[in-house]
């Protein structure tokens, strides 16, 4: 009698068994900065450039003289400076394309040939490229999304602790990066190099090819810099960081009250270093209410220790909870503090945010599917190709009248 006790001797019969949808492991965690950071459209919108009006101090024409000294000569006045800030919009265009006879097999969802439409697909993966572009331009416009922290002849290259921040890098394959030296003069990849692999641990980045690189290169977005200059919008990591040139095309070195604080914690960022990072916000007038972006790693030291000032009582419970749903904190002129913690914020620094607004994407358009017209069908044929183009579009950048308030907190040490 013939037994038939294993899954490979009736393989025949058996079928695969799918799953209705599509498992998508690519984090939908990214809306917290479009909701902080909000696009500004309405008034708001650049023409050639948006242009806000930025006044530099008070009238100065004071004398003092005695009480009894009769008539006195006025001193000759010293006028304010009022200048303007201005900002450009930064352009990001995302495609992709689509062949004729995939669509035919992946037409309709949930059908014998296809989990879903290939179109609907399409246009989800568009839509959150798009998206991971935009929070890497508000967050690191201007600035590298990682350092290397030791120069290599290979296609794996390390990223330093402190510029790492895993979020970017997680489900990252397919996307491209340039490297190039600390100055921005030289290129260290020849062709285009995408993303093929990345170890969270380690902090490695693997390449779609070999790259010579040297410490301290950095890594940007594919096409952000050109002629030894970013050429997009800036973003809140370089604009809290400006220390000299130029933010929004006011001098800050001409102006030093427009330049935004930084502060240097050295080590673990503790609530005692906190304190002394609003105080410069604070002696610029701030009385409002920040945010803190921080880094997991970040959050966690300040979790600990705010854990190690609560008092706990066992009521006997084996069960009994632990820990902070968050962290809050009340400062000297009454300023509060919110936490927020993101993969997406590099290990080594946070940044105090006034929570009023006041930062924003101004442009013409936040995100759009097809012509940025809408005149035109999100699908088009592809020219003399058999298959069909999707593209999406924005035009906005960061900008804010109140960045001189804010604060940037850097060599953070996580322990």
């Amino acid at each position: 009698m013939a037994t038939y006790n294993t899954v490979s001797q009736v393989g025949g019969i058996l079928k695969n068994v799918y799953n209705k949808k599509v498992v998508d492991v690519v984090p939908d965690n990214l809306a917290v900065f479009f909701d902080m950071f909000q696009f500004s459209g309405g008034a708001e919108k650049i023409g050639s450039k948006f242009v806000t009006e930025v006044n530099f101090g008070s009238e100065n024409g004071i004398t003092v003289a005695a009480g009894d000294a009769g008539i006195v000569d006025l001193k000759a006045p010293e006028a304010p400076a009022i200048k303007q800030a201005e900002v450009t919009g930064s352009q990001i265009i995302n495609s992709a394309w689509v062949a004729w006879d995939t669509v035919t097999r992946a037409i309709k969802a949930d059908s014998p040939q296809a989990f879903e439409s290939l179109f609907d697909r399409t246009m989800k993966n568009l839509r959150n490229g798009h998206r991971r572009a935009q929070v890497l331009n508000i967050l690191y416009g201007g600035d590298n999304i990682g350092v290397v922290s030791a120069g290599a002849n290979s296609a794996t290259q390390t990223i330093s602790l402190a510029t790492y921040a895993p979020g970017i890098w997680f489900a990252s394959e397919g996307m491209f990066v340039d490297i190039y030296d600390p100055t921005l003069n030289t290129k260290r990849n020849g062709a285009d190099v995408k993303v093929i692999g990345y170890n969270t641990v380690t902090r490695t980045v693997t390449l779609s090819a070999t790259v010579n690189t040297t410490t301290d290169d950095i890594i940007v977005p594919r096409g952000t810099v050109s002629g030894a200059a970013y050429v997009e919008g800036i973003g809140l990591s370089a604009a809290l960081g400006k220390t000299s040139g130029d933010l929004y095309g006011l001098s800050v070195t001409t102006y030093p009250s427009w330049k935004p604080a930084q502060f240097p914690v050295g080590g673990a960022l503790s609530q005692e270093k906190l304190d002394e990072a609003v105080t410069l916000g604070f002696n610029k007038g701030f009385t409002g209410k920040y945010v803190l972006l921080t880094s997991g790693a970040t959050f966690n030291n300040l979790h600990t220790e705010q854990l190690s000032r609560v008092m706990t009582r066992d009521y006997g419970n084996s069960n009994t909870p632990a820990g902070l749903r968050g962290i809050g904190y009340r400062i000297q002129g009454d300023i509060l503090v919110d936490v927020v913690s993101h993969p997406w914020i590099k290990n080594g620094e946070s940044y105090l945010v006034p929570d009023d607004d006041s930062w924003r994407r101004i442009g013409t358009v936040d995100l759009t599917l097809g012509d940025p017209t809408g005149e035109e069908s999100i699908i088009q044929k592809l020219q003399g190709k058999t298959g069909y183009e999707i593209t999406s579009y924005s035009l906005n950048s960061m900008f804010s009248e109140t960045a001189y308030q804010g604060v940037k907190l850097t060599g953070i040490v996580n322990n």
